[in-house]
């Protein structure tokens, strides 16, 4: 038998064959790597996720637009908040607790051990102690005209007044800011970065101006809190409606509103907005109303109340008062008898005797008056005015005179009236104990002709240059329960100074007072 020989080139070639077939699998296993790599890295939702490990964003708190005064200083916004960022670990901590108001100090205590970072209120700016600190406006300052703005939500949202009326647009009055902070693994900031304050949505920057003064407005708020612990004050420019004051007591903290609603001490009624009753003042205006209309014979058997659309009304004590023609009514208030004359005369009677009644106030507002002139009944109108004054001072003796013939002098009846019953009610209050008025009406020449004599307390020299001022009142012991603003003679002024005429006084203490006006005839 032959034995083959060995050969070692057999082996060797078996070797390198499998040499390249473990080649050929780490070359393929090498490519797969590159290919999955690449495809993980074009994988926006992986990227985000890696980002989301280094990257945490805080949001600051929106600033809210602003309110402000007529001559456009603000009423909100007038003082700053401070926001500090607090990096994880007991070092930021400690930076930040003595600057920490007491009510988040418990806040920042439990939020010591975070592995991430938040921003907490801070009682001034530290950036230079070396803290990332950023400044929100303050919206509320104080209680400025708190019942007119209102006040905020948890949220930050308007819930009452004007902040809630004015929402949307101060809500996004301001910008939109964030805090981004790059973080390692361990919740440290990432060496060589700081923390990035943005701008992540901008504001519009609108606010809302107002009416109001504020430096009346504040006078107001002043007085109110010495002298007025409920009630309100409003100031308003009669000339426009503008509000230039608005006060109600007693007032609230906008910041603290939880107090207010757990006191339940109506602090956060707004009482200026509040509908309330004219009361008896207004019978006046309805006694007027009636005799212009012709209802002045008007008779009520008063029941002691009376019922209107499903609401009772009642006389006061419910006391009945049988019946009453206008005079008894006027003098027992019967709240009975002027309620049906007011149904009877219908709201449109009323409404034009109530402007009538407030045109004295608007006519002294008004630096410049004018008048229109049209033929008027003379003797109706001043015979009018007599009825009136006897059924309100029936212990006043009072004569009335009109000399003018067939002849209607063309004159603003408004005005007119008016002007003769400041002067007979100026006349009336300072006739002493039992006055006597005279009123006379005449033509002289080119003149019209009003006097109205009194034999009162009269008046010495040095106050006859002052009794056309405004809100002056003679100072007399004998007077000095008399009411009044010291108007009515101004006002008489001003309208005889709109017909171009004259008005003149003469007196004496203790001889009483005679008045003239002269009015040019057209």
């Amino acid at each position: 038998m032959t034995r083959r020989p060995y050969s070692h080139r057999g082996g060797c070639a078996l070797s390198l064959r499998r040499l390249y077939g473990l080649c050929a699998v780490l070359v393929l296993l090498a490519g797969v790597v590159l290919c999955r790599t690449y495809w993980v890295g074009q994988q926006t939702a992986y990227a985000a996720s890696a980002g989301g490990q280094s990257v945490q964003t805080l949001t600051l708190p929106r600033a809210r637009g602003d309110f402000y005064d007529r001559t456009g200083r603000r009423l909100t916004g007038l003082s700053p908040r401070y926001y500090a960022l607090c990096l994880p670990g007991d070092a930021g901590y400690t930076a930040l607790f003595p600057y920490v108001p007491y009510a988040e100090q418990s806040l920042l205590y439990e939020r010591r051990n975070l592995a991430s970072p938040f921003l907490i209120q801070v009682d001034r700016d530290l950036t230079a102690q070396g803290i990332t600190t950023c400044t929100v406006p303050q919206h509320f300052g104080g209680s400025t005209a708190a019942h007119l703005l209102g006040y905020l939500d948890s949220e930050g949202r308007g819930v009452s007044g004007l902040e809630k009326a004015y929402d949307d647009l101060l809500t996004a009055s301001g910008d939109a800011r964030t805090v981004t902070c790059f973080m390692t693994a361990q919740g440290r900031l990432l060496t060589d970065t700081s923390p990035l304050v943005a701008v992540e949505t901008p504001g519009t920057g609108q606010g809302v101006r107002l009416t109001l003064d504020a430096d009346l407005q504040r006078a107001c708020e002043g007085l109110a809190t010495l002298y007025l612990p409920r009630g309100c004050i409003v100031v308003m420019d009669t000339a426009t409606g503008e509000v230039l004051a608005s006060v109600s007591m007693p007032s609230f903290d906008p910041q603290n509103v939880a107090a207010s609603i757990a006191a339940n001490d109506t602090s956060l009624l707004n009482r200026p907005l509040r509908a309330f009753s004219a009361g008896s003042v207004f019978k006046v205006v309805l006694a007027a109303a009636a005799y212009e209309s012709g209802l002045d014979w008007y008779t009520h058997d008063c029941t002691g109340e009376v019922e209107v659309a499903g609401q009772t009304y009642r006389c006061a004590l419910g006391r009945a008062h049988g019946v009453v023609n206008l005079r008894g009514a006027l003098e027992q208030s019967c709240n009975t008898y002027f309620i049906e004359l007011g149904r009877l005369l219908g709201a449109q009677r009323i409404r034009k005797m109530a402007e009538i009644t407030d045109t004295m106030l608007v006519t002294l507002k008004n630096s410049r008056l004018e008048v229109e002139r049209a033929s008027v009944d003379i003797v109706q109108e001043i015979g009018m005015v007599a009825e009136m004054f006897r059924i309100l001072y029936p212990y006043a003796r009072l004569e009335f005179q009109v000399e003018t013939g067939e002849e209607k002098p063309l004159l603003d009846q408004v005005y007119f009236n008016y002007l003769v019953i400041n002067l007979v009610d100026n006349a009336i209050k300072y006739g002493g104990d039992e006055p006597w008025v005279k009123v006379v009406f005449y033509r002289e020449n080119w003149d019209w002709v009003l006097t109205v004599t009194d034999r009162g307390i009269g008046m010495p020299e040095r106050v006859l240059k002052r009794i056309f001022r405004q809100f002056y009142r003679v100072k007399d012991k004998k007077v000095k329960n008399k009411t009044g603003f010291g108007l009515g003679l101004a006002f008489a002024k001003k309208v005889v100074n709109a017909y171009g005429g004259e008005i003149r006084v003469e007196s004496a203490p203790g001889k009483g007072s005679r008045f003239e006006v002269r009015i040019k005839a057209e």
